[in-house]
């Protein structure tokens, strides 16, 4: 166990027996009921025993010694961590909770593009149905482009020219320039 444990646990112990003799002016046996202590314990054995599977329960232990004796990450370790998870889910895709997800993002997809994956979110606490997770697009601009790639864009943004442009670029045009494209329609 870690110092901080122990002495969080020393503290605790001492306040709460502090408040019992405190509040029963020095007969701390005032609090002790044995009918009591079985309802507590026992029904809250009970009640984990009803509402986890039994892979769960055998689990406790485990869960007990780390919590208790596990230094944690420091830090720096847990940094590297996250800058590792993000790395990952930029290079490989999305990454979830339960792990790993792939989405088929499809051609054309802007910037902004909001995309709803159904039961890969975080589950509920009380009805114990998984939410759903919402990936946002973020495309990334090309940086530290050489003459020739530079140049390539340069050729490639000019067949953007024309009346047809806007077909291509749907946010750069302007909200009045889709009403007037649907008058123009209307009537032309």
């Amino acid at each position: 166990m870690d110092k901080a444990s122990l002495i969080g646990s020393i503290i605790g112990f001492v306040c709460c027996a502090l408040v019992c003799v405190m509040a029963s002016g020095g007969n701390i046996m005032m609090f002790y009921s044995e009918k009591g202590f079985i309802m507590v314990f026992g029904g809250t054995i009970s009640v984990i025993f009803m509402a986890m599977p039994m892979e769960n329960i055998k689990a406790i232990p485990g869960y007990c010694k780390r919590f208790m004796f596990n230094g944690g990450l420091t830090p720096l370790e847990t940094v590297k961590v996250m800058s590792a998870l993000s790395d990952k889910a930029r290079r490989d895709g999305i990454l979830s909770l339960e792990g790993e997800v792939e989405i088929k993002i499809p051609a054309e997809t802007q910037t902004g593009k909001l995309f709803r994956l159904r039961g890969k979110g975080v589950r509920s606490v009380r009805s114990r149905q998984t939410g759903d997770l919402h990936a946002r697009v973020v495309v990334e601009t090309p940086v530290n482009l050489t003459s020739r790639q530079r140049e390539l864009l340069e050729e490639f943004e000019q067949t953007f020219e024309g009346e047809e442009a806007a077909r291509h670029s749907p946010k750069s045009s302007t909200f009045f320039d889709g009403v007037r494209a649907f008058w123009d329609r209307m009537t032309g």
